[in-house]
């Protein structure tokens, strides 16, 4: 194993697995599914270097994003060049800046990357909407890569964030999802309860938001088997 491959669910872990696979390199990589959100990334992550017989080579962090910025192309793969944590205290603190960037380049749009444990926070859209209109680079916000990108850096181990893009802000996805995913981050049945209770009703309500998630859901994974396909190619003529 060379490259080591982080995705946060089964349904990425087994779309972008496939992909790997495909492209017929599956040798060169390991792939481990790290659950959602930071803390339990970054247990996976750990976990899996300490009983690790040989550190990766490169570490990238993939799956899903959200795009925050208006320039972000819908159904697009970014490319971080930074990485940002918005932690518990509802404050933004850059974690990676990417050094090697250009030689990712290729495989997607450059973006700043801003990872929660939480999604849809009107507070942290709102400070990303200000930061993006002074920025040249835009930004994106997954649930994971800064976790990841912490424990990378402090094994000294290359680190990519690599994701594929599933909305914007003029194609959001639906309320719902937002309650369902802060509840998968959670780690007892008592704190994932309340949240689950909130995705179910705002479910219930939005007949249209499922349909949508129904409809798009296996596009989705299939984007990503196909983009992991070539990815892999890439990703192994640069760092092997």
């Amino acid at each position: 194993m060379e490259i080591l491959v982080c995705a946060a669910t089964s349904t990425e872990a087994k779309a972008c697995g496939k992909g790997i696979v495909q492209s017929g390199l599956g040798s060169k990589f390991h792939l481990i599914e790290t659950g959602v959100g930071l803390v339990k990334a970054k247990r996976a992550l750990q976990s899996y270097l300490s009983s690790a017989s040989k550190a990766p080579r490169l570490i990238v962090s993939t799956g899903f994003a959200g795009a925050v910025s208006p320039s972000i192309r819908l159904s697009s793969w970014v490319v971080a060049h930074e990485v940002f944590e918005f932690n518990d205290q509802r404050t933004l603190s850059l974690t990676t800046k990417a050094s090697q960037n250009e030689k990712y380049a290729s495989l997607g749009d450059p973006c700043r990357m801003v990872s929660s444990s939480e999604l849809a926070l009107h507070q942290l859209t709102e400070q990303l909407q200000k930061m993006t209109a002074s920025q040249d680079i835009p930004f994106a916000v997954d649930m994971e890569s800064s976790a990841l990108s912490k424990v990378s850096a402090s094994q000294g181990i290359p680190f990519l964030t690599l994701r594929f893009v599933t909305d914007t802000p003029e194609a959001p996805l639906p309320q719902f999802i937002a309650g369902f995913a802060s509840a998968m981050a959670e780690g007892s049945l008592k704190a994932k309860l309340p949240r689950l209770l909130t995705g179910m009703v705002q479910a219930g309500v939005d007949l249209k938001g499922v349909a949508k998630l129904l409809r798009e859901g296996p596009k989705w994974a299939e984007a990503l088997r196909l983009g992991w396909r070539k990815h892999a190619i890439v990703l192994s003529e640069k760092i092997l």
